[in-house]
């Protein structure tokens, strides 16, 4: 069974995808991997209030929002 997000992003192919980094099924950047994969032209923002760098770290391949 697909995942309900990363099925809408493949159809609807949008301009941004706007992700926490803990989700309930799939943390974000997992998600991010999967849309990169399918939908290459689909920009990827993290919002979370998650501080850990190691988060920080894995999310840069894929984008990331930080706050000044």
């Amino acid at each position: 069974m697909v995942w309900k997000p990363l099925e809408k992003a493949t159809q609807l192919k949008p301009d941004i995808v706007i992700l926490d980094l803990s989700m309930p099924r799939m943390n974000g950047i997992e998600a991010a991997r999967l849309i990169r994969q399918r939908v290459r032209s689909t920009g990827i923002a993290f919002l979370s209030q998650n501080t850990d760098a190691d988060i920080k770290q894995k999310s840069k391949p894929y984008g990331r929002s930080q706050p000044p």
